[in-house]
């Protein structure tokens, strides 16, 4: 949209003529009209966008909503088969998250802390320094670090007709609502199938102080594959993998977050990929890079745990719940995510399971049983239809970590 207005010269205390005036009043009018008419194009294609995300989330709900009662039905035809049953509890619901009860609840300062965007139960935050950007005492806004160097190459984009990108420092504001996105155009015909690049930052001099936590955040979620993530403890490119990064890279990211010990991480480097184009204004368009990425240093809480008083460790609990009409006969096996501490590992992780709410009646626990695969749990005089897992950690001293928790399963029979 290009203005039409018109500057007229009209001379000092020299005649006016109605013509000029009336010409650029007349410009005015017409650039005022097509403004209103641009926003409010504007305001109905958000609005449109706005409807078509909300009926696209409802579809993508009910398809969750759907697949979750398929795997309860499936449990409860296998229960009235007399069949054995399989139960996984993923961080990412907390849909049978509790805390116990009574006089055995967890305290909130105990409580695991749960990031459902992460799939993550860890150890509570005592205090947080992010080293990108700090927050304002006065406004509490986020305020960038001024000396941030930031590069963007590209590594395998073809023969575009144009590649643009936002401010690559959008990427460590800390503002959620801004985003750094490179948009690479081809023409229609192009089979290009995909495309990647890296985003590299320094850290400035003035920040150099440890980091122990990873957080990342792409765009589009779950439409960004992240291939690398390299750090630099010198002046040095990046070139050492991320502690906790997998060897295949993380396909179809959503957000992300490694736990390490401390490191004095000089530079930083991302490598991402996009292989989901879309036709866009008679182009093939592939649009990626990063709303977020954040490196910390974070003191965690280190409350010791405690096996004779689990609840008064840092913990959480779990409701396992058996088809409906049926109790819990034996747990047959136990698995987590990562596996819990066996003592030679100090993973710092451990699980209770009990046939109560209250938490009083413990029927296997991760240091003093062996894992019910070699010795079945018999818990058929409780008749429990609810089982409660208590999932507890403690500060790994040893690896300088904290625990980081994503799911376990157990497998059971019910009668």
């Amino acid at each position: 949209m290009q203005p039409t207005f018109k500057l007229r010269n009209f001379p000092f205390r020299g005649p006016n003529f109605g013509e000029d005036i009336n010409g650029m009043m007349g410009d005015l009018s017409r650039d005022l009209h097509d403004i209103y008419n641009y926003l409010t194009e504007v305001l109905s294609n958000q609005n449109t966008n706005i409807e078509v995300a909300l009926y696209e989330y409802y579809a993508t709900r009910a398809r969750t909503l759907e697949m979750e009662a398929q795997r309860n039905w499936d449990n409860l035809l296998k229960a009235r088969a007399g069949e054995t049953l399989n139960f996984i509890q993923d961080f990412r619901k907390t849909d049978n998250l509790t805390w116990g009860s009574g006089a055995n609840t967890i305290a909130e300062a105990n409580r695991l802390r749960f990031d459902q965007p992460y799939g993550q139960l860890i150890l509570p935050y005592n205090r947080v320094k992010n080293h990108f950007y700090s927050l304002d005492v006065s406004t509490g806004q986020p305020i960038q670090e001024p000396n941030l160097t930031v590069t963007t190459q590209a590594l395998d984009e073809g023969t575009p007709v144009s590649v643009s990108e936002t401010d690559n420092k959008n990427a460590f504001n800390g503002i959620n609502a801004s985003y750094w996105k490179r948009t690479v155009r081809f023409a229609i015909e192009n089979d290009v199938s995909q495309v990647t690049c890296t985003l590299q930052v320094d850290v400035p001099a003035s920040l150099l102080t440890k980091s122990n936590v990873l957080v990342l955040h792409p765009y589009p979620a779950g439409q960004v594959d992240i291939l690398n993530i390299q750090y630099s403890t010198t002046t040095a490119d990046p070139s050492i993998t991320l502690p906790g990064f997998p060897s295949g890279g993380v396909n179809n990211a959503t957000m992300l977050r490694y736990h390490f010990a401390p490191l004095e991480i000089t530079k930083l480097k991302v490598t991402l990929r996009q292989r989901t184009p879309v036709e866009w204004d008679g182009y093939r368009v592939f649009s990626y890079g990063l709303q977020e990425l954040g490196l910390q240093l974070v003191e965690f809480d280190h409350t010791a745990y405690s096996k004779i008083g689990p609840y008064q460790s840092n913990a959480a609990v779990f409701k396992v719940h058996a088809p409906e009409g049926f109790t819990f006969e034996q747990i047959l096996d136990f698995y987590c995510d990562p596996y819990y501490d066996t003592g030679a590992d100090h993973t710092k992780i451990y699980y209770h399971i009990y046939v109560d709410e209250t938490l009083t009646t413990e029927v296997w626990n991760s240091e003093d049983f062996p894992n019910p695969s070699s010795t079945p749990i018999g818990v058929t005089s409780h008749t429990p239809s609810i089982l409660y897992v208590l999932a507890a950690a403690g500060f790994d001293s040893t690896n300088n970590v904290s625990p980081v928790l994503e799911k376990f399963a157990l497998r059971a029979t019910v009668e």
